[in-house]
């Protein structure tokens, strides 16, 4: 049988994938070395050694074909009308037995420890299931870390795998989704991507049979809590790159209220004792959690929005220096949310006014220009020389810039508290553009798939800035460039969020549109593509999803909002 990651995937149940002591690590399965005899010890046919290249580009290696690695794009794809979808980073590879051997001399047990991971003690795991969670640790947890907080996916999560059932199967469902989302999103059909999807769906209904086993206990302890919790958030990335963004939000909120009600965010003294076999570090649930908590910000209108920060002291930024980037982040994150939450207060009054909450928003203004002068001096500090590292620091230091518009805004001109800050939107949308264009410089062929994530991206930024600037040519600039960046943030495809935004530069300019047409005197001060007055600005705005490739958005402008008119809904497409 060839590998999972390059052939066909057995059929669930398939009795020559039956269960086996030798298959309890995650290192490839037994079947997957050479045998040249057969059972009944005739010799077996054997090809004929030839060496394999893993450099080439996804479309070759998919059709298994010899690729001639001409970048940005191969002539062996161009040359017959396909896309090439470029050359993906190759995950390290598993260590050979006398690498392993030196591994276990320097007692490096944190390089071991994940390829180490066995299935939990009550799961007769299959060799095709131990082929999805080798697959799942060398390629998939890689892939859905995204840009920050790797050692969550690399580490943690592969434990929690090893020991609760329920993360084991949802591991697997999300190892096989991830692999048919490459697959289908490919130009040329693969005979295995449905199998893929059918062996997904199983191991998300079967975890989803051992949390319905946790739920009717009558106690539950810290051990089944985090289960639950880890359980959620890939539930919500299976649904999100399947294409349920619908199902994805409802997994998303269920996860923020566990985090909400359980306090996972406190240290040991103030709530529960965190046991000895305890997977998760509350710093990564606290980045992974309140990226999520922001995606519900004004944008998911219809679903109620827990904070799981309400009664608690705001975020505070600590007096240490970063030691690295992801110590950044990890305080960055909470801080965001508390100036996004607290930025703009729409209430239900009939005013053209949007005001922040001013006790709140002054203090979050304080803390983020302290870890903003923090974070530079790190930067001051160290000098990076991976090239991933550079495009990490970069990201957080745009969004630290695209704040400073918001903190050093006069909060008392409402609706109008963004326009005096056009030139740094421009700033920021500059670098991004410099951002994608070096990427083509490097030899990296465009973005042909949705790359998902479960970290925070430049879909979020690029929704703030163009939310906030109401200059028009910068609105276009920034779709365009966003839907040549096709990601995933959680719940936020990127195709979607440009033709949200889209849509609602289209609503604020009608305002303008009508002053065209209309003989003096003009009913408001509107001048198309150049100016949106008070009454024509959106005062609410949020996204129902309805299937992939499909949602509302649920809208009303001020001036709906001062003559009592109902939300309007526009049905947008993407």
């Amino acid at each position: 049988m060839r590998p999972l990651i390059e052939g066909e995937l057995p059929i669930v149940g398939d009795a020559s994938s039956s269960s086996s002591s030798e298959h309890s690590s995650a290192s490839p399965p037994d079947h997957l070395a050479d045998n040249p005899v057969r059972g009944n010890g005739t010799a077996r046919r054997t090809k004929k050694w030839a060496p394999k290249t893993k450099t080439g580009c996804i479309t070759c290696r998919i059709r298994r074909v010899k690729c001639d690695e001409v970048r940005p794009a191969c002539t062996r794809c161009t040359s017959t009308g396909r896309k090439c979808d470029g050359y993906a980073v190759q995950p390290p590879q598993p260590p050979n037995q006398h690498q392993h051997q030196q591994l276990v001399a320097r007692n490096d047990l944190r390089i071991l420890r994940p390829a180490a991971t066995a299935c939990p003690s009550s799961v007769r795991a299959t060799a095709q299931d131990m082929q999805m969670f080798y697959m799942f640790r060398m390629d998939t947890a890689r892939n859905v870390a995204g840009s920050f907080d790797q050692s969550l996916w690399t580490k943690d999560i592969l434990r929690a795998a090893g020991q609760y059932p329920a993360v084991w199967y949802a591991n697997l469902a999300l190892a096989a989704i991830h692999r048919w989302k490459i697959m289908s999103d490919s130009d040329s059909l693969h005979p295995a991507s449905n199998q893929y999807l059918v062996a997904s769906i199983h191991h998300y209904q079967t975890a989803i049979r051992h949390l319905q086993n946790i739920t009717r206990k009558p106690t539950i302890d810290y051990t089944d809590k985090e289960t639950m919790l880890i359980s959620e958030i890939l539930f919500i990335g299976f649904n999100s790159l399947s294409g349920h963004l619908k199902e994805a939000t409802v997994h998303a909120n269920t996860a923020v209220q566990l985090f909400s009600r359980w306090q996972f965010w406190k240290p040991d003294s103030e709530s529960q004792t965190t046991p000895s076999n305890a997977v998760l570090r509350k710093q990564s649930l606290v980045m992974l959690v309140t990226n999520f908590e922001v995606q519900f910000v004004n944008r998911l209108g219809h679903i109620p929005q827990p904070r799981w920060q309400d009664g608690e002291l705001p975020t505070v930024c600590s007096d240490a220096p970063f030691k690295t980037i992801d110590d950044a982040y990890a305080e960055w994150m909470p801080l965001y949310a508390g100036i996004i939450v607290s930025g703009r207060d729409v209430g239900e009054l009939p005013t053209d006014t949007m005001m922040p909450v001013p006790d709140t928003f002054w203090f979050y203004k304080k803390e983020t220009l302290a870890w903003a002068n923090k974070f530079q001096k790190f930067r001051q500090s160290i000098i990076l020389t991976n090239e991933n590292d550079k495009n990490r620091a970069k990201l957080l230091e745009l969004y630290a810039f695209a704040m400073r518009a918001c903190i050093n805004s006069d909060i008392t001109e409402g609706i109008y508290l963004f326009d005096r800050h056009t030139d740094t939107f421009n700033a920021v949308l500059k670098t991004l553009e410099e951002m994608q264009q070096s990427r083509l410089t490097y030899g990296n062929a465009p973005f042909t798939r949705t790359n998902f994530s479960f970290s925070i991206s430049v879909c979020e930024l690029f929704w703030w800035i163009t939310i906030s600037c109401r200059q028009h040519d910068f609105r276009v600039r920034a779709i365009a460039l966003l839907r040549e960046w096709p990601v995933c943030d959680g719940l936020w495809d990127s195709r979607l969020v440009a033709s949200v935004l889209e849509a609602c530069m289209n609503i604020e300019d009608e305002g303008g549109l009508a002053q065209l047409h209309m003989t003096p005197p003009r009913r408001c001060r509107c001048t198309y593509r150049s100016f949106i007055c008070g009454e024509h600005r959106l005062r609410t705005k949020w996204v129902q999803f309805v299937r992939d490739g499909e949602a509302l958005l649920h809208f009303s402008t001020v001036k709906d909002t001062m003559e009592g008119r109902p939300t309007q809904t526009m049905q947008i497409f993407y």
